[in-house]
């Protein structure tokens, strides 16, 4: 047996382990993989535990309108909704919203307060900031000084929830109030049949090693989908300072805290990707970010790319070439089966893209390691920090 055949028996194990953690956390979590109409949760609810008098202060900073990515009300409303649905006397939601933007929001604002009467929303809108780089965490900054909980829980913008994730996100906490509990997310739905390399990257690439660290208790990370950590953790400017100009700011807030849990809850949130070039680059900054995060593991994913390998023996040996197509048809049939399990609804469009996504992981595994810049929040980062604008 030659060494790029061990490679690809590897790469198989691999996968297949991949895919056994996956749908082993899926069904265990406590919502449905497959968010229902009714985000009805799968599972048993934790054991009760007395209320907690702690008030939550949620963070939804929203982008300009004028943003490149695809963003509309249509697509947002629904995510925001989820958790206007559930909250109580002991929630409060502060929307952050371009003062130039807030004509557009008045009239969806104003619904709300009126199909949502039992909720606290505070709608804070003010010119564009520039105290940091990362327009997220410029937009957190501003709402901090609105928040009134002794809990705060930052979430993305496009992140639906189930029903009583607030009351079971409440007890979680209850059970060892400290750190930080984040939440893991996943993509059930695709729009555009590019968003699928999003799909494939979160399903094979990423959650799979998050889940395996979080059996092995070597969980130390956080999630921009869902954290929920002590307001106190901000009493001090120094805290804005450390990840306000970091890239990934969910990254180094886990840092910041320095313990922390995973939630037994998946949230769920889409791909934007419209295009093949918003999906390319969309993908490329995935692959940049976690190299930029962690430079080590990152480069450990070398063993789980076999047509790389394939590929250089294939310069002097042309027998190679059946394991580059056998690692080719291998990754087709990995990235099929995720997708059958995961993503609705399914259609033919969705072929051409799983046909280049093998060729896409090499490629980006390589352009990661090079010079090269990722864009986000409109502009370009050719680091993971960026000085503080105007600096």
């Amino acid at each position: 047996m030659s060494f790029f055949e061990i490679w690809l028996l590897l790469f198989t194990f691999w996968s297949f382990f991949s895919l056994f953690l996956l749908f082993r956390a899926l069904h265990d979590s406590s919502i449905a993989f497959q968010i229902n109409d009714d985000h009805a949760p799968l599972s048993a609810p934790l054991p009760e535990s007395p209320p907690s008098p702690q008030k939550i202060s949620i963070f939804k900073p929203t982008p300009p309108l004028s943003t490149s990515f695809s963003f509309d009300f249509e697509s947002i409303l629904p995510p925001l909704e989820s958790f206007l649905s559930q909250m109580t006397k002991d929630h409060e939601m502060l929307l952050g919203i371009s003062k130039r933007d807030f004509p557009a929001w008045q009239k969806i604002v104003d619904h709300w307060k009126t199909a949502y009467p039992q909720t606290t929303i505070k709608v804070i809108h003010e010119n564009d900031h520039s105290l940091y780089s990362n327009p997220k965490i410029d937009w957190n900054h501003t709402l901090s000084k609105e928040a009134q909980g002794d809990l705060w829980l930052w979430s993305d913008l496009d992140i639906t929830v189930a029903p009583h994730y607030l009351h079971h996100l409440t007890l979680e906490w209850n059970l060892a109030p400290s750190g930080y509990l984040t939440n893991a997310y996943h993509i059930p739905t695709v729009h555009q049949c590019w968003g699928i390399w999003d799909a494939l990257f979160l399903h094979f690439e990423f959650l799979p090693g998050v889940f395996l660290l979080h059996k092995r208790n070597r969980f130390h990370t956080a999630f921009g989908a869902g954290i929920l950590f002590p307001a106190q953790t901000f009493a001090y400017s120094s805290a804005w300072n450390q990840i306000g100009n970091h890239l990934a700011d969910d990254f180094h807030l886990a840092r910041l805290i320095g313990h922390g849990r995973l939630s037994h809850m998946l949230v769920q949130t889409t791909s934007r990707a419209s295009s093949f070039r918003e999906g390319f680059w969309h993908y490329l900054r995935w692959h940049k970010t976690v190299r930029w995060c962690d430079p080590c593991g990152y480069a450990g994913l070398f063993l789980l790319l076999p047509l790389l390998g394939s590929l250089f023996a294939s310069v002097w040996s042309l027998q190679a070439l059946r394991i580059t197509a056998a690692a080719w048809l291998l990754e087709l049939l990995i990235g099929g089966i995720i997708l059958f399990k995961t993503v609705k609804p399914l259609s033919l469009k969705m072929l051409p893209p799983l046909l280049l996504w093998p060729w896409l992981r090499l490629f980006a595994w390589i352009w990661s390691w090079l010079p090269t810049s990722v864009k986000w929040g409109g502009t370009d980062w050719n680091s993971p920090i960026k000085s503080t604008p105007g600096k």
